[in-house]
């Protein structure tokens, strides 16, 4: 039987703690270990994959921050 081998290459949540403060969080690879992991044109993949969505993801974050501050206030 063939096992699956996955890792976290990027992703995000959102979510609230138990004190009730919403948070987000972004996680995966570090691109430092990308050549670890992987080699010639699919680490160059991944590295592009990498820093594109963590540039996207840190966008959709502020926006969210933005959204919820002027809620609060």
């Amino acid at each position: 039987m063939d096992q699956t081998r996955e890792a976290n290459i990027l992703s995000y949540r959102i979510l609230f703690d138990d004190t009730g403060k919403l948070i987000t969080e972004v996680s995966g690879l570090p691109l430092k270990d990308v050549k670890k992991v992987f080699s010639g044109h699919e680490a160059k993949i991944m590295e592009t994959i990498i820093k594109q969505g963590r540039e996207k993801l840190n966008k959709i974050h502020h926006y969210l921050e933005g959204e919820i501050n002027a809620i609060k206030n």
